[in-house]
């Protein structure tokens, strides 16, 4: 089992996958370096070294959307790289799942905990480039609002997953 977790910064991504890798005994693999310049060459490495058991607390998606958001000299991930790169995911069986939340619970968020990554004046821009990456994906996919999902709902939906 390979479970990608992904979506905009403060939408509790981690304590879902402290959550997860203790109810399925999986690995946590944290991609928390951005690549330097070819996130897609990155990627291609990074799946081959993939191993079963683990979830992972961000991947690809971020590819697409940081490069836009910063305005930094790396390449977005094109909509091609990314099929070929799940192509890559789905022969190994992995299944996507992109949290979000409100703009006001993340806002709520940043107010009390800060971040370091984003300004808050990117919080929205960030979660509708999520989306894009997210609605172009062909991987088996949930998106939860983390203000409304039931972690034994989404148990049981990584079950079916797993299953079919």
């Amino acid at each position: 089992m390979i479970i990608i977790i992904e979506g905009p910064n403060m939408t509790t991504k981690s304590s879902l996958v402290k959550k997860l890798s203790k109810s399925f005994n999986l690995k946590i693999i944290k991609e928390s370096k951005p690549p330097i310049r070819d996130g897609f060459e990155y990627y291609i490495k990074r799946i081959s070294e993939l191993e079963d058991n683990i979830v992972l607390d961000r991947f690809h998606l971020g590819e697409y959307v940081y490069p836009i958001l910063m305005k930094d000299d790396r390449k977005p991930l094109a909509h091609n790289e990314q099929n070929y790169l799940e192509n890559l995911l789905i022969k190994k069986k992995a299944i996507l799942i992109k949290l979000d939340a409100t703009q006001e619970f993340k806002e709520r968020i940043f107010d009390t905990r800060g971040e370091d990554f984003i300004k808050k004046d990117m919080i929205k821009e960030e979660s509708l480039l999520f989306n894009v990456a997210y609605e172009r994906s062909i991987m088996k996919k949930v998106s939860l609002i983390v203000d409304n999902y039931s972690y034994p709902d989404l148990m049981h939906m990584i079950i079916k997953f797993n299953e079919g």
